[in-house]
């Protein structure tokens, strides 16, 4: 433990191919980020090495991480600011130096929402809003190119239900939105989703059949042919908690039940 970062929770973390670099975070559950620090970790050496600070002032909440293959990009809601600002920056670890995200175009600041890396732009989707009289579902996003430190916006046009605790995955061509839920009470899991293409700005919803129990706080990973969702809740469900998942062919638009012999216990929030 030597040289490692403060105790924390709800930080970021992103693999390089050669360091696992870890930022940010807070020293309780729920508050923002009181750590605007954060440490490199070379597996190979068990050595942890510092990394410089970012711009100041700079506290994010409800942040999300991206590695570019060169650069680190860390995003998420201004805590330092009142409303929906949101903030960003790029960290290079063979310099060691931090620069800014530009803010021009991006999208509000928000929690619960989704964010992939495409290979080429980090895309930001779905999510909850807070506001001075209250808050939110947001069913918008924006995609990030850290080359010309750009932002684009989404299509809102197809898109799924504004909703946030969702799942997002990048299938290598598309980002697939799925599942979620409406937030505010009486909260309802969604069991809808989509799958939206940069390159054509255009969503196409997915099928419905089979599809798992509507859920949120679920995990959601991509095979190279599947998208595999699994766990979470379903606030209407009983139990409550779920144990169980689905398998979704982008190419058939086809879903089929993962197999629950063998599983896990019910879960919420497990990661994958």
């Amino acid at each position: 433990r030597l040289g490692a970062p403060a105790a924390r929770t709800g930080h970021v973390a992103v693999w390089t191919g050669s360091e696992m670099i870890v930022w940010g975070g807070s020293e309780s559950f729920g508050n923002p980020s009181d750590y605007p620090t954060g440490g490199r970790y070379d597996p190979a050496a068990d050595a942890w090495a510092p990394m410089a600070a970012p711009p100041t002032p700079f506290l994010l909440a409800d942040a999300t991480s991206a590695w570019t293959g060169r650069l680190m990009i860390v995003w998420g809601r201004d805590a330092l600011s009142y409303g929906n600002a949101s903030k960003g920056a790029r960290y290079d670890p063979e310099a060691d130096a931090w620069t800014p995200v530009s803010s021009a175009g991006a999208p509000s600041g928000r929690m619960d929402y989704s964010m992939v890396w495409t290979g080429q732009e980090m895309i930001v989707w779905g999510g909850y809003e807070h506001g001075d009289l209250g808050g939110q579902l947001v069913a918008d996003g924006g995609r990030y190119d850290p080359e010309t430190d750009a932002w684009s916006p989404i299509a809102t046009d197809g898109a799924p239900a504004a909703r946030c605790s969702h799942s997002a995955v990048w299938t290598g061509s598309a980002m697939m939105v799925w599942g979620g839920d409406s937030y505010s009470y009486p909260v309802n899991q969604f069991d809808t989703g989509a799958l939206y293409d940069p390159l054509t700005d255009r969503w196409v919803p997915t099928a419905t059949e089979n599809a798992p129990l509507g859920r949120s706080g679920h995990t959601a990973v991509w095979t190279g042919g599947r998208v595999v969702v699994w766990g979470g809740h379903n606030n209407q469900a009983n139990p409550r908690t779920q144990a169980s998942g689905g398998r979704y062919d982008p190419k058939k638009d086809a879903w089929e039940p993962t197999s629950a012999a063998g599983a896990p216990a019910a879960r919420d929030g497990p990661p994958a």
